[in-house]
């Protein structure tokens, strides 16, 4: 992990202002596309992921509060697989990120003003997830596209597993064949053109609550809506 202080943004805020922008700053730091941001719960800091897996944490208060360059840190260096979703706890003390094998997790410490990120754990989550979220009614909880993961069961060298929950009871699992899941029991299975348009990467799959969003191979999205306490148990 590295700091650098240096001139990484330009302002060009005055720029904008008469067009009722209040100001605009450019970072300049990855040397790749970016694929992914992410902004803390405290307001305070901005993450940003690219394609060369480069992770860099920009310090807005350096910044806007004192009118000096802003800090920025690279997390995790370049040279490792694309980044895919990153999100914070909603306490602000874990940064969590995702690429193509696996969901990485941080514990993040204050020290004399200034964030320390230490990497903690790998849990494995092949294929990729792509939405990574924290609700703040459920903040032990990181919402993927794919339903949720309970962040304190997520072990190193293991694989992630979506938590079904009350709030949350649905998820999908998709590899050679593609469910919905109730509870973690099958209950729908879809039909091979029905599968999603981008299987491997669950680009195309939404669960939220009691629905969930299926982007087809055939070009069309389905939209599942789920009775509120429905039981399935009933009807397997």
């Amino acid at each position: 992990m590295s700091t650098q202080s240096e001139e990484t943004f330009r302002d060009v805020g005055e720029i904008l202002e008469l067009n009722g922008v209040r100001g605009l700053r450019i970072f300049c730091g990855h040397r790749d596309f970016v694929l992914c941001v992410s902004y803390s719960h405290d307001g305070r800091y901005v993450v940003s992921g690219a394609d060369d897996g480069e992770i860099m944490l920009w310090d807005l208060h350096t910044g806007y509060q004192t009118g000096s360059s802003i800090q920025v840190t690279t997390i995790k260096e370049r040279g490792g697989e694309r980044i895919t979703a990153m999100a914070f706890s909603a306490d602000s003390k874990r940064f969590i990120a995702s690429d193509a094998e696996g969901i990485s997790v941080w514990d993040i410490t204050r020290e004399n003003g200034t964030m320390r990120f230490e990497y903690t754990l790998r849990s494995e989550t092949r294929p990729a997830i792509h939405s990574l979220s924290v609700d703040i009614n459920h903040p032990q909880y990181v919402i993927t596209e794919r339903g949720p993961l309970l962040i304190q069961e997520l072990r190193d060298s293991t694989r992630a597993r979506i938590k079904s929950e009350p709030w949350c009871p649905y998820s999908v699992t998709s590899g050679t064949e593609t469910w919905i899941t109730w509870n973690g029991r099958e209950i729908i299975l879809l039909p091979d053109h029905y599968h999603p348009a981008s299987r491997k990467d669950n680009h195309a799959l939404r669960v939220h609550k009691d629905k969930v969003i299926v982007g087809c191979e055939t070009g069309e999205v389905l939209i599942f809506r789920f009775k509120k306490n429905a039981n399935w148990l009933e009807k397997l």
